[in-house]
Order: C-alpha cells, then structure tokens, then sequence
C-alpha cells in the first residue's frame, strides 16, 4: 500500500469479491470531506441531522473527530473553504461522493438550488453526465420513502370525527 492512500473498505461487500477496497489519496480525502461540507454550507445553516451524517462519513475517512466537530461548528463563517467543485482522482470516487452528498442534502429534509447546482457542477467536473444525478437523487427518495416507517402525524393525535 502506498503511504499516501487510505484504504475504505466497505463493510457490506464480501472480502473476496474484486473492488471491495477504494484507495483515496490524501487530496481525494480531503476534497471529500471538503465537499460535503459545502453541500451543508449551501442551505446556509448547520442542522443536527447534517451534522450527524458528516460525522458518520467522517469517521469512515478516519477523521479526527475534533477536527470535525470544530469545521462544523465554523462551517458558516469559515472564508478558507474553497466551493470550487471537488475534482476526484478516480470517477468511482466521485459517484460514491455524490450519492453520500444527495444523502447528506436530504437528511435535513431542506434541498437547495443551491446545492442540486453545486452537485451538477461536481458530477460535471468529474465527467458524470447531470442525467446521471438526477437519477441518483431520484433513487434515493425513492428508497427513502420506501423504507419510511414514521407515522403520519394524524396518527399520533387523538381525534374525533364531528358531523
């Protein structure tokens, strides 16, 4: 392995089949996590269901967990973080990158224009075609809304029907 790569294994791929490893190069790491604080950035406010996703992620690329939490506690005013689109060293990466950002642009339940922009221009710098993100975004709430099991709020509420 060489020393400037992080190996990501992915826990739900078995050990034997090919791929189950992608190696980042330090750039691609930090454009990650860069990135996706971005995607935060560009709804303007920093919630606790964002800024639960990014720390998950960012345990995964083996982020100091300090670190994490002071860029998110400084993610609005920090004027050092470039928005320019990541570029990805590998087009895999980059896939992977923007299904987690559509993720982590949805778990708030707050999407952009701002941010669908900014991950158009991402896919674009990396060769993905826009169609190709909107498919992802498209997939994602649709699994989402699949799997939601939360009641409606009527539910929750004792009511009555008055003629």
């Amino acid at each position: 392995m060489l020393p400037f790569f992080y190996e990501v294994q992915n826990p739900n791929i078995n050990n034997k089949k090919r791929g189950n490893i992608m190696k980042f190069n330090l750039f691609d790491k930090s454009n990650y996590f860069r990135g996706l604080l971005i995607v935060i950035r560009k709804n303007k406010t920093v919630t606790e269901s964002a800024s639960r996703t990014v720390k998950r992620i960012a345990a995964v690329l083996d982020f100091n967990q300090d670190f994490v939490d002071v860029s998110l506690k400084n993610l609005l005013v920090n004027e050092y973080i470039v928005e320019e689109p990541p570029k990805f060293s590998d087009c895999l990466i980059a896939e992977i990158f923007i299904k987690d950002a559509i993720n982590l642009a949805l778990s708030d339940g707050i999407l952009s224009l701002l941010q669908i922009q900014w991950l158009m221009n991402t896919a674009q710098k990396n060769n993905l075609s826009k169609q190709w993100v909107f498919v992802e975004f498209e997939d994602f709430i649709n699994s989402y809304i699949s799997n939601l099991e939360m009641p409606f709020e009527i539910q929750k509420r004792k009511y009555k029907v008055v003629n």
